[in-house]
């Protein structure tokens, strides 16, 4: 599950006959999410926000990890499995630390030569075949089959949340509502939307 801090309802304690008969006036409980995508080293056709060396990439995990854990929040890791196989040592040590580790399926990083553009755009069998693949490599790496999961891009299809529950994922962060990339051409956005900063059931 995406790790939350919590926080409780806020009044003024100037109460009202109407507050004393209802609990209306309160805050709902405020959910804070923090996750990070991990993308691997440059490739081929890696993503160009990718960091410039593995050395790089294990500091930036660590250190986003046990910045949140010092302050009570463990995180999720939205881990490619590049990087799942390049630090798995780092990753078992962070476990201690309670961060939940999902799936970051961005095709082109995963140099399957038929696989280019972005998760959206493949129709279901497509998709299953590349989301096995990486919890395929997740657990071998890990001996873990992650329950959360983020496409590149943020990008999904209506087909992508059946595969997904089929797998044994149950939450992940699927798309942005109202986003775009104009200057990419195949944006392979999501019209169905799962809202940014949920952690919504599939199924």
């Amino acid at each position: 599950m995406f790790a939350a801090s919590r926080c409780v309802g806020y009044n003024s304690g100037k109460e009202s006959p109407e507050d004393k008969r209802s609990t209306m006036n309160e805050l709902p409980e405020l959910h804070v999410i923090f996750t990070m995508g991990c993308d691997p080293i440059p490739r081929k056709a890696a993503a160009g926000d990718a960091p410039r060396n593995w050395e790089v990439s294990s500091r930036a995990i660590e250190g986003y990890t046990y910045r949140l854990a010092r302050a009570g929040f463990p995180v999720t890791l939205f881990l490619d499995p590049w990087c799942v196989e390049e630090h798995t040592p780092l990753l078992e040590e962070l476990m201690v630390q309670k961060a939940e580790y999902g799936a970051y399926v961005h095709p082109p990083n995963l140099l399957l030569s038929r696989f280019t553009r972005h998760l959206g755009e493949y129709n279901a069998a497509d998709q299953r075949t590349m989301i096995e693949h990486v919890t395929d490599r997740f657990y071998e790496a890990l001996g873990i089959r992650p329950r959360s999961f983020r496409g590149g891009r943020f990008s999904a299809s209506d087909a992508t949340f059946k595969v997904l529950y089929e797998l044994g994922y149950r939450q992940g962060s699927l798309s942005r509502p109202g986003f775009d990339a104009p200057s990419t051409p195949h944006s392979g956005m999501a019209r169905s939307c799962t809202p940014t900063m949920r952690t919504p059931t599939i199924g």
